[in-house]
């Protein structure tokens, strides 16, 4: 266990014990007039757990030594079986506390601005909010089941603070412009990475459903906009300042634009040559329809064995087949199937067409890389018929 490790355990036990001194005998100790309660907003970092940033509470109490931020955007890394829970959607994640200074040292550290944003709350609002969180902090209450778009650590802030107000979500239920969850989502991802299109192709339907002022609160820097809206803040300040410099795109391999493009012109280049030879190249087709066939058990995983709700009804199954699986298997062993070979091929095929046109008329977003992969799988698809002479 590293030093780090064993000093983020110290401060937890400490943080614990301290909470556990605020509530005596069943009874939370009343804040004082001086008290205030704000929301910290976080940029967003460069691992990708931080990429859509962080939002926490923090309250500050000089006269009774409260200086303590509520954190809901956690999880324990020892939980058993932590990556099958991680990836099935079944992790729970945790309300921690930890002191004010050091939540802001590690933000400083990572290169994270923090803006704090002090809420506006009279004294019963303030005890309120403040004796929940210290109730839900408890070790038998503080645990709950993450979702990406609905619970996280966001929209439990957002929840418990217009509870409290009296704020009703169906004030800022409009639409604006049908704009989706997506949308919002590509508001703080680079379009061209790898990680914002891999995210795109994994997200599935519903992603794509419009999202309210409410719903868009998930994002922390719609969570702290939305309280603006609502008049719950009363001041902001920036806390931590960075020095990042905007990032400028640049056609380049970190692109994977280049990568699906490179991939289609030597599927292109393969198939010349085989029409010139008139042969199949079968290795080439047992790599790509394997290499798919793969990910096309990842999108049905994740769409009907997980838990992930952004990831159901995913129509990217239409041009990634599950049917290159048996396609695979039969050019692995060399069976001449020819009939329910040329099935298989013109149901994929048939599935190519009905993903670009249900994308044209826009049922769900694709990103770039997606069309000169879906060009290059239907070429080698429908050219791996076996042709009247030898196949190399």
């Amino acid at each position: 266990m590293s030093l780090l490790n064993i000093h983020k355990k110290i401060f937890t036990v400490a943080f614990c014990l301290q909470l556990y001194c605020l509530q005596s005998a069943g009874q939370i100790v009343n804040l004082s007039e001086s008290a205030n309660i704000s929301l910290l907003t976080c940029d967003a970092g460069d691992e990708l757990y931080s990429t859509f940033g962080h939002s926490a509470l923090h309250v500050n109490d000089d006269s009774l030594g409260i200086n303590i931020v509520f954190n809901y955007g956690t999880f324990d890394f020892d939980t058993p079986n932590f990556y099958m829970k991680f990836t099935n959607g079944n992790l729970d994640y945790l309300l921690s506390t930890s002191s004010y200074t050091n939540f802001l040292i590690s933000y400083k550290y990572e290169n994270r601005s923090v803006k704090e944003s002090i809420l506006k709350l009279n004294a019963s609002e303030k005890q309120q909010l403040w004796e929940r969180l210290v109730t839900n902090a408890q070790p038998e209450n503080r645990a709950y089941r993450y979702n990406f778009f609905f619970d996280n650590c966001a929209t439990r802030i957002r929840d418990v603070v217009f509870d409290v107000k009296g704020i009703q979500p169906t004030e800022f239920q409009s639409v604006d412009d049908g704009v989706s969850f997506r949308d919002y989502l590509h508001v703080c991802l680079p379009p061209a990475t790898w990680t914002a299109q891999g995210i795109d192709i994994v997200l599935g339907l519903r992603t794509d459903y419009p999202a309210s002022e409410y719903d868009r609160a998930f994002l922390p820097v719609y969570l702290d906009s939305l309280f603006v809206h609502a008049g719950v803040v009363e001041s902001e300040s920036m806390v931590v300042k960075t020095d990042k410099a905007a990032s400028v795109y640049s056609f380049t391999f970190s692109d994977p634009l280049p990568i699906a493009l490179l991939f289609l012109l030597f599927t292109i280049v393969v198939t010349a040559i085989e029409k010139r030879k008139n042969c199949v190249f079968r290795v080439y087709n047992v790599i790509v329809f394997s290499i798919f066939s793969l990910l096309s058990v990842f999108f049905w995983y994740m769409w009907l064995v997980t838990n992930h709700d952004a990831t159901s009804y995913n129509i990217h199954v239409l041009w990634d087949s599950i049917f290159y699986i048996p396609l695979t298997i039969m050019l692995l062993r060399k069976r001449n199937h020819a009939k329910f070979y040329t099935v298989l091929v013109y149901v994929i095929c048939a599935s190519d067409v009905l993903f670009i046109m249900l994308n044209i008329f826009g049922l769900q977003y694709a990103p770039s890389m997606v069309y000169p992969i879906v060009a290059a799988l239907f070429i080698r698809t429908i050219t791996s018929l076996p042709p009247k002479k030898n196949v190399a």
